[in-house]
């Protein structure tokens, strides 16, 4: 499953923090983007493997992010 991860940093705490609109659930901090990244995936993984033990659907991918000039 291929989602799309909004990763924004906070300066004054110094951290990263990784989410993604189609995994609203998820919310993962790191030192770094790359350990931000990183913890997202795990607990992404770890939250989908728990949906498909209730037996629950898994939600589809359907955002879609760009990088726009204004």
């Amino acid at each position: 499953m291929v989602v799309t991860v909004i990763v924004e940093s906070d300066e004054e705490v110094g951290t990263f923090a990784a989410t993604s609109p189609d995994l609203p659930d998820i919310l993962a901090v790191g030192e770094s983007e790359e350990d931000a990244i990183a913890r997202f995936i795990n607990a992404a993984r770890g939250h989908l493997e728990f949906l498909h033990e209730l037996g629950r659907e898994v939600p589809r991918p359907r955002t879609k992010a760009l990088a726009v000039a204004v």
